[in-house]
């Protein structure tokens, strides 16, 4: 889990705590078995590939990439088969690691002023929400040099937060100001949870491109 001081590991059945990094701004995310870590250390976010010890060996590290932080904003970020995706505050992009060729590539945001989080699906595209009530999927183009496409454009939300879907396709979104859950599918807005009340108020429609 991610704690105001860096990452801690216990067991679910409770028991000692352990220090994986130190660290600020800490976030932390599984895939298919792997723990993966992004945490800021003077002024550098550093993406992380954790190995947990259990025979009480040192625990261990493998630095997938870094970038700098000036403004020592957390980077939030997500991992698929292909990528992994980290927000890159600073400059209102995002950092796009492919995990078979280990190269990294700045890419900026059409459409977005600002990046809140993100969140890779399982067809290899990629929601980012941000500023001004905004939630876009992107198409992630093979070549490294050609800018993330717009598949479609929700707007309208209320500080579109945490982003995650699930394996029907429906995608979750936390509106961080008013409590607020979001369900949308690929034709709009299906649901809001607010405060844990469901409501049919129908405020956003996806914009196709």
């Amino acid at each position: 889990m991610g704690c105001g001081d860096g990452v801690k590991r216990m067991s679910s059945a409770g028991g000692d705590v352990i220090n994986v990094t130190n660290g600020g701004a800490p976030e932390v995310a599984e895939y298919d078995g792997e723990i993966f870590i992004s945490t800021e250390v003077d002024g550098i976010i550093h993406i992380l590939k954790y190995k947990p010890s259990e025979s009480g060996a040192a625990e261990e590290h493998e630095e997938l990439f870094r970038f700098p932080a000036k403004s020592n904003q957390a980077s939030f970020f997500s991992v698929s088969a292909k990528y992994m995706a980290a927000t890159d505050r600073d400059n209102n992009t995002i950092q796009l690691y492919n995990r078979t060729t280990k190269s990294v590539t700045s890419r900026a945001l059409p459409g977005l002023t600002k990046p809140y989080n993100l969140h890779l699906l399982p067809d290899g595209s990629l929601l980012v929400s941000g500023a001004g009530g905004k939630l876009i999927k992107y198409r992630i183009p093979e070549e490294e040099n050609k800018q993330l496409e717009i598949v479609w454009a929700c707007e309208g939300l209320d500080f579109p937060f945490g982003v995650s879907s699930d394996e029907n396709g429906m995608i979750y979104v936390g509106g961080a100001e008013n409590k607020t859950i979001y369900i949308i599918n690929e034709k709009g807005l299906i649901k809001i949870i607010n405060r844990f009340k469901l409501s049919s108020d129908d405020i956003c429609e996806v914009q196709s491109t």
